[in-house]
């Protein structure tokens, strides 16, 4: 049995291909033939060989050193001359003569074919979905399925996701597809059975590290034999796929190997002693000289964080000196992501406490002294574009296969726990997404420790490196992740999309992955963050400021969901494009949010014998409060809301109409004590605090008016919910609440911020309710209904989501009965031990 790597570079592959290596003059690869040869040998490979690009110059010097099991290759750049798109073809086994000649033709992929099919030459078409130079499309590959019949499916500079995606759309190739193809592209096929591929592997290694960590395997002995059998389509591909940390690995080689080759002084380093240990397995004295480095002086001082994890990194690299690189990288990578991000860390600390006192020279001096080590994150950015998979490419591929393919989608948010409509629609959609069978994670970075609820089954949650208090919301923390953790977990999942809803940290880095894989990214707008800034501070250039930010971040993606027809006209002036530019749609539990059954009138024939008959301990706190009609507030108790608008409201009402009005405000905020501290002894104010969902429904259902002054909503979800409950409103007419109500129908604009106009408003419903009951009832219904018609979560999920990214029923009732399995086997756990 025959096991050969048949795709490794050597020094010879000197010509600079990418800008990169053409900007430092420098060839792709620094490794000696000889190298090549004794670390395939030790990695289990019966025969050897080199494929440097457009060259043989390693590949003689081989079979010189090694005649009785080695072999002449080379990787040979070719184009399609219709459009000059570059395709690489592995031939194997050539002669000096027939490599002369194939240098001579190479310009046309056809006339290469020719050759290749006259002289009998094996062959395999190199990492066949990598897009060399832009211009690979689906058409390149299907034409590519015509000329040749073997394909390098393990590339150890691809991941998985290509290498496999390519290996099954070859595999499920038929006669009529190749017929169909032949007719499309005006092409003779190579052989009499072109739908049957054969296939090879190769570590595509430029560095010296991962020689044979992917090969092909035949029954096959000796050269000669072993060719043969790739002419007779008898070799299959095994090994390692590659990974963008393998590849990120191998750029870091790279830049050691220059260095070492162009800077004399280079060996006397720190860096050099650092990666020496890592690549060449070397004990040498790198911690010693670690300990005494004074360039470091600020990363050694006593209980720094960053101190130990670049110490634990050194440790390990010498711990791991003589294993192979194979197990080394996981590890690394995962210490390389420790460091950077406590320095991540000690850069947010720095700015976050220095910037504030005025101490801008200490600030970058901090880091200043740390900004070199955060370079060993760029090869990982690098090397998840590298690794890039077109999407028209990806989707052509899973069309032509056999098997049924549901997309998956990542929805990131910075906000999950927060009291704001953002968390609670968005735990709304990560719950809807399990019942009904959505191929949806929710990604988020929160304090797993603090957190009020639990996350949703489908989230993933990244710990933060780092949190800062936002200002003029003390109680509201924004976590930053790491940004190396988020592209390990983003590659991994190999998501089709990419949904934003907040671009804090975390929407952020989401950019940045979606970005470097090309994947299409969806923004949803629901903070006006420019608004609130105004009015929390009333600094005009800062508002405008934070607009341009925050419009700059919404310009990189595709779609971006507005709130409101108002918000879709604001981003319109601000230069996004009006395609771009469409309406989020809302969903509620109307089983829920629904009137309590105190409203004595049928919602729509509904069945109201679920809703319990007894009242809560907050209904009935609500219910005993002194006056006969109770104005709600509900969200975050902030500066934002206008809440001095509300407290005026209260105290005028209070004044001209005693013992008749109560106020409720449901929520928590930094402004909560201010309020506490001036509705002390009003028995007619009740402060509910932070409550859960269902708590919040119940003040809906209690209340006879929701009354919410705040300019600044996008859209207003606690509108939504409230007249879902059967809660009339009082809204402003800046932000999105003002669409959601019908005016006279379903509550009102006021517009103005006099607590004498919002009075007058209010006092018109409690008219109603005073003077006819009937016709409030009914007002309230009206609410419910208008509500239960329009707005439903399976209309979020066509518009945001699409059927792409739904499983098939069957598959979703399984996994169901399995969640309810799960569930009662939990449940009768926690029975038991409980008995």
């Amino acid at each position: 049995m025959a096991k050969v790597d048949l795709h490794v570079h050597s020094k010879y592959s000197d010509y600079p291909s990418t800008w990169a290596h053409r900007m430092y003059k420098s060839p792709e690869s620094f490794t000696e033939p000889e190298t090549i040869y004794q670390q395939a040998k030790s990695r289990g490979m019966t025969l050897v060989t080199i494929t440097d690009h457009d060259d043989i110059r390693g590949a003689i010097e081989l079979v010189a050193a090694h005649p009785e099991d080695c072999f002449i290759s080379c990787e040979i750049t070719t184009y399609f001359p219709e459009d000059h798109c570059k395709i690489h073809i592995l031939v194997y086994g050539i002669s000096e003569a027939q490599y002369d000649q194939i240098m001579q033709i190479r310009g046309s992929i056809y006339d290469l074919r020719e050759y290749i099919i006259e002289q009998n030459i094996a062959y395999s078409v190199a990492h066949a979905t990598y897009d060399q130079d832009g211009k690979l499309s689906f058409e390149h590959i299907e034409k590519l399925v015509l000329l040749f019949d073997v394909f390098e499916v393990i590339n150890g500079g691809g991941d998985a996701q290509n290498n496999l995606l390519l290996h099954r759309y070859l595999e499920n190739l038929d006669d009529q597809t190749l017929d169909e193809l032949q007719a499309k592209h005006k092409i003779q096929p190579i052989s009499t059975d072109p739908w049957n591929k054969s296939y090879t592997g190769g570590a595509d290694d430029h560095c010296g590290i991962l020689i044979g960590s992917a090969y092909t395997q035949s029954a096959a002995s000796g050269v000669n034999d072993f060719l043969n059998s790739i002419r007779r389509k008898q070799t299959t591909a095994n090994g390692m796929h590659g990974t963008f940390e393998s590849y990120a690995t191998g750029v870091i080689k790279h830049i050691h190997d220059y260095r070492n080759d162009r800077d004399a002084n280079y060996s006397q380093t720190k860096m050099s002693d650092f990666l020496a240990l890592f690549f060449e397995g070397d004990r040498g004295n790198l911690l010693k000289r670690f300990k005494k480095s004074r360039s470091l002086k600020f990363l050694k001082r006593k209980n720094s964080t960053t101190h130990k994890a670049l110490h634990r990194l050194l440790q390990d690299i010498d711990d791991l000196s003589e294993q192979d690189i194979a197990v080394k990288i996981p590890v690394i990578y995962d210490d390389i992501n420790h460091l950077h991000d406590e320095m991540f860390r000690t850069i947010i600390e720095a700015f976050s406490t220095t910037l504030p006192q005025g101490d801008i020279f200490s600030t970058f001096q901090k880091v200043a002294t740390i900004m070199p080590m955060t370079l060993l994150a760029l090869p990982f950015l690098g090397s998840m574009r590298h690794q890039v998979l077109k999407q028209d490419i990806k989707q052509n591929l899973i069309e032509g296969t056999a098997q049924p393919y549901t997309q998956k989608a990542l929805w990131f948010t910075d906000t999950i726990d927060d009291l704001n409509g953002v968390s609670v629609t968005l735990r709304q959609i990560a719950a809807h997404s399990l019942e009904h069978g959505y191929q949806l994670k929710l990604v988020t970075c929160v304090d797993e420790q603090t957190i009020n609820t639990e996350l949703p089954l489908n989230a993933v949650n990244f710990h933060p490196v780092e949190q800062i208090v936002v200002p003029g919301y003390e109680q509201q923390n924004i976590g930053f992740p790491s940004l190396l953790s988020v592209m390990k977990t983003v590659v991994a999942e190999q998501p089709d999309q990419i949904i934003i809803s907040t671009p804090g940290p975390l929407g952020l880095a989401a950019m940045i992955c979606a970005k470097l894989m090309d994947l299409p990214i969806k923004t949803i707008y629901h903070t006006d963050f420019a608004e609130q800034l105004l009015r929390m501070t009333g600094e005009e250039q800062l508002a405008k400021l934070s607009d341009s930010l925050v419009n700059t971040f919404y310009k990189q993606s595709q779609t971006v969901f507005v709130p409101s027809q108002a918000y879709r006209t604001k981003l319109l002036q601000a230069g996004l494009e009006q395609e771009k530019l469409k309406l989020f749609p809302r969903g509620l539990d109307t089983s829920v949010y629904r009137p309590t059954e105190r409203l004595d009138i049928s919602l729509n024939g509904a069945d109201r014998s679920t809703q319990p008959a007894c009242q809560t301990a907050l209904a009935k706190r609500i219910n005993n409060l002194p006056g006969t009609f109770t104005m709600l507030f509900a969200g975050r108790v902030s500066q934002d809301k206008n809440l001095t608008t509300l407290a005026e409201l209260m105290l005028l009402a209070e004044r001209e109409h005693p013992g008749v009005f109560n106020l409720v405000i449901a929520g928590d905020g930094p402004d909560l004590p201010r309020l506490k501290k001036l509705f002390s002894g009003h028995e007619s104010v009740f402060l509910t605090g932070r409550l859960k969902s269902r708590e919040l429904v119940t003040c809906y259902q209690h209340s006879d008016l929701l009354v919410f002054p705040s300019h600044t909503d996008t859209f207003g979800m606690v509108v939504l919910e409230g007249l879902a409950c059967g809660l009339p409103a009082l809204v402003t007419p800046n932000g999105g609440p003002k669409e959601i109500i019908e005016q006279e129908v379903t509550g009102r604009v006021v517009n103005s911020d006099d607590a004498t106009d919002w009075l007058a408003n209010v006092n018109y419903y409690r008219t109603i309710k005073d003077s006819d009951p009937a016709e409030f009832l009914q007002l309230r219904m009206r609410c419910a209904d208008q509500v239960l018609e329009q707005n439903n979560w399976q209309a979020v999920f066509d518009e945001v989501l699409g059927n792409e990214c739904k499983l098939p029923e069957p598959m979703v009732q399984r996994l169901s009965a399995e969640r309810k399995r799960v569930q009662d086997s939990a449940e009768q756990i926690s029975s038991d031990q409980a008995a």
